[in-house]
């Protein structure tokens, strides 16, 4: 397996978890199709379209920046819109503009806009589940390892 390809799918294992999938396909879909459109109008070849979307800064950015629960809108469809507009303004810094880091400063000025995202298609909040702990001992409460001893105690 290539590192790409390790990248990715473990990608998609914490944006299915964190259940933000939708976001990053439609972010990698708008970004994508920009740039089929950049490659046909360029007339270049397909291996520069799979070097650019093969990019592990972008993969990065996909399946671990941009799908941060606190910091996306609730409702899907605002998702979708979201990413789609990371996607455009990311596309343009980078290739209308020439700067580097495109998608990060995408993010980073967008960012502002998704309360306001929130407040046009009200969404359910996004909440950590805690992670459930089980006493190996009937009957004995667990404690959290903060609280634990570290020395045992003699009676």
């Amino acid at each position: 397996m290539t590192p790409t390809q390790v990248l990715v799918l473990l990608g998609v294992a914490v944006t299915v978890s964190a259940k933000r999938f939708d976001i990053a396909w439609a972010f990698l879909a708008c970004y994508g199709a920009l740039l089929v459109g950049r490659l046909l109008y360029l007339d270049q070849r397909w291996a520069v379209l799979l070097n650019q979307l093969s990019s592990g800064g972008l993969l990065l950015f996909t399946f671990f920046m941009i799908t941060d629960p606190m910091t996306t809108p609730n409702d899907r469809r605002m998702r979708w819109l979201h990413g789609a507009m990371v996607a455009v303004l990311a596309f343009l810094w980078q290739f209308v503009w020439y700067r580097n880091g495109g998608p990060v400063w995408a993010l980073f000025l967008l960012s502002p806009l998704v309360p306001l995202l929130d407040k046009l298609m009200p969404g359910p909040k996004h909440a950590w589940k805690p992670a459930r702990v089980e006493s190996t001992r009937p009957g004995v409460p667990c404690a959290p390892l903060s609280v634990m001893p570290t020395v045992p105690s003699t009676p």
